[in-house]
């Protein structure tokens, strides 16, 4: 496999569609940095997007890369496998990936309005801090509810920044792992912020699983961001 790259584009599939997510087969905007993407077997990136967005999100979720002629969201970020990365399809240029991270960047100093969520307990209030058990599908088919962190979310288009979350204590010198704090709970738990994505709350089938204090989101957002931004970023 060749050297994953901050900026390059592959051809990727995301998955199911569902809901407002960017989903199966699409252009993917690598956003770690490159000492990320030669620590882990997996990546960050931006799904893309060839269809122009209207013209209210254009330029505050969305950045246009040249050598794809295709749109990067920056209100949608997921963490994709590198060996199921297809062809290289192109690459950002320097200015449009500062775009791109920059414009991620904001969603997390943006105070969004909260939103609700319909779950098998009946209406529950969704906004960052708040815990939920995800139903996935894993690489061999088999279906499994694993905890995310939600450390972003916009009641406006009911899309949610979530990482996901162990009961465990954080590992010595893992530095995707971020210790958290569950409001109510004796249980040890830790973010796994390298492992995030954007899930459609209201689509999604999603049962609470507490709250999370405040420290912990806070230390997730930052640690999420040096993984895309460089320290003199």
């Amino acid at each position: 496999m060749p050297r994953i790259r901050q900026g390059d584009i592959f051809d990727y599939d995301f998955g199911p569609v569902i809901g407002a997510e960017l989903s199966g087969r699409r252009p993917a905007l690598i956003i770690s940095t490159d000492e990320f993407n030669g620590s882990y077997r997996t990546a960050i990136a931006l799904p893309m997007s060839t269809t122009m967005p209207a013209e209210r999100y254009r330029t505050r979720q969305h950045v246009h890369i040249a050598d794809t002629d295709s749109w990067a969201s920056t209100r949608q970020v997921k963490t994709v496998q590198q060996r199921r990365l297809g062809a290289i399809m192109g690459r950002a240029s320097p200015d449009e990936l500062d775009d791109a991270i920059e414009s991620l960047a904001r969603r997390f100093t943006t105070r969004h309005r909260p939103g609700e969520v319909a779950t098998p307990e009946g209406i529950i209030p969704i906004d960052a801090g708040t815990l939920w058990r995800l139903p996935v599908t894993g690489s061999g088919g088999a279906a499994f509810l694993t905890t995310v962190l939600v450390i972003d979310y916009n009641a406006g288009n009911n899309l949610a920044i979530a990482v996901e979350v162990e009961e465990r204590e954080a590992r010595h010198g893992a530095p995707g792992d971020v210790l958290i704090t569950v409001l109510d709970s004796n249980v040890a738990a830790t973010a796994l912020v390298q492992r995030v994505r954007t899930i459609d709350a209201v689509e999604r089938n999603l049962t609470a699983a507490g709250l999370a204090g405040s420290e912990g989101v806070e230390a997730g957002i930052s640690r999420l961001l040096s993984m895309i931004q460089h320290p003199e970023a």
